[in-house]
């Protein structure tokens, strides 16, 4: 069976999301994918709390998403790959570019060189106007306003199908309770949460926002 594979990565979003916008476009039926993989959450740049923020945003894409099916996997991204390319015929791959770390640099190397050693296309898209490569940042400005005043690129949801999968690998219930049990002192995350947050901010809390971003307690409110 033919499909597109949709990698969210860092990007947990439905709304002005172009990989998405990209795949659907393509009229075939999606992987809607995410990884939690373990090297990443044991680096020391990790925490638990990041994994719970993204365990709840994930639920919450889920919730916003009844009809379809969102793909979690606990494994490495290899592992993953390697299973959806023996179980589909996949015509690409849709992603942001990744700002992260040396292990999701590496890892995003050999995904690369799995996917063509497999004829498969990887589409990344630049994230957040990062600008990768970039030698000289006399123009980055241009570019940086270029971007902010783009328009949105919201995807067509209603024609969006996904593509279930069946298969043994690990998924989010094999996470830690930590993970998948929320934290009542931590903001939540999730799609939903974050449109209320910004929109509070908009409405009221940017008011104070300059008298108190350098104090830690007011700031929890204002900012």
């Amino acid at each position: 069976m033919k499909v597109n594979v949709l990698w969210f990565k860092r990007d947990l979003r439905l709304n002005d999301h172009l990989p998405l916008k990209r795949a659907i476009e393509q009229g075939f039926p999606i992987v809607l994918l995410y990884v939690f993989e373990p090297e990443l959450m044991a680096a020391d740049d990790s925490d638990l709390r990041h994994w719970r923020f993204i365990h709840e945003s994930l639920l919450q894409l889920r919730n916003c998403l009844p009809q379809h099916a969102i793909t979690i996997a606990h494994s490495n991204a290899e592992q993953v790959f390697d299973q959806l390319v023996r179980l589909f015929e996949v015509q690409g791959v849709y992603s942001y570019q990744e700002t992260g770390n040396w292990i999701s640099y590496q890892r995003d190397q050999r995904i690369s060189s799995m996917l063509k050693s497999h004829k498969i296309p990887w589409h990344e898209f630049q994230s957040n106007g990062v600008i990768r490569g970039l030698k000289n940042r006399s123009t980055w400005d241009k570019a940086w306003l270029a971007f902010m005043h783009a328009p949105l690129d919201d995807p067509n949801l209603t024609q969006l199908k996904t593509q279930q999968v069946q298969w043994t690998m690990p998924n989010d219930a094999s996470l830690p309770d930590e993970i998948r049990i929320p934290h009542p002192n931590f903001q939540p995350g999730g799609i939903l949460n974050a449109q209320r947050y910004a929109q509070s901010f908009f409405d009221l809390r940017h008011r104070t926002y300059s008298l108190h971003i350098s104090k830690p307690e007011e700031a929890r409110k204002s900012c």
